[in-house]
């Protein structure tokens, strides 16, 4: 099934697009994964790049740096990262990054904090639509080519291993009518 063979190409990819976060410990490293709702241009990407470093350099929680990270994926998504091996982020430093995330969201005008807005990978491309509207498709043939982003996963580990996932066995599945 091409399902299986995309979705593994992309989880491949993976391991090459966190090169920023490499250094932190899948085990224990809390990530807060944020779904833009366009595309980021290439000026975008670097520039927001740039924000996103110099933000985890100086992420602290009661004035304790916290060993952070963050990287732009697939141009569609920004992750931010804290290895809780050190020092756990704090309901404060949370709020700070959250604010960051907010200042982004103006400066360029991007829609991050929507969790409505769902990522799937079809044809070799990565589409943006809103979820009810994918939803109410409510029936895919099992063996439909695609695989769908998760926006769940909550830790490195579980992002490795979850964040992308065939049509058929994704967390979205309990919403979807899936066929033969």
């Amino acid at each position: 099934m091409q399902v299986n063979n995309n979705a593994n190409n992309l989880q491949q990819l993976i391991s090459n697009a966190l090169s920023k976060i490499s250094h932190l410990t899948p085990s224990s490293t809390k990530i807060w994964l944020y779904t833009s709702n366009r595309t980021l241009t290439q000026p975008e990407q670097i520039a927001i790049q740039q924000e996103i470093d110099t933000f985890c350099s100086t992420w602290s929680s009661h004035s304790i740096g916290l060993k952070s990270a963050g990287e732009i994926i697939y141009n569609e998504f920004l992750l931010l990262a804290v290895d809780e091996d050190t020092k756990d982020a704090s309901g404060c430093s949370i709020d700070k990054s959250l604010h960051f995330i907010q200042q982004l969201e103006k400066k360029y005008t991007l829609s991050l904090l929507n969790r409505k807005i769902l990522k799937y990978y079809e044809n070799n491309t990565i589409h943006t639509t809103d979820f009810d509207t994918f939803i109410t498709q409510k029936s895919l043939p099992k063996d439909k080519d695609i695989a769908i982003f998760n926006p769940l996963v909550s830790s490195l580990q579980d992002f490795e291993q979850n964040f992308i996932q065939p049509l058929h066995t994704s967390w979205i599945t309990k919403l979807l009518t899936v066929t033969k």
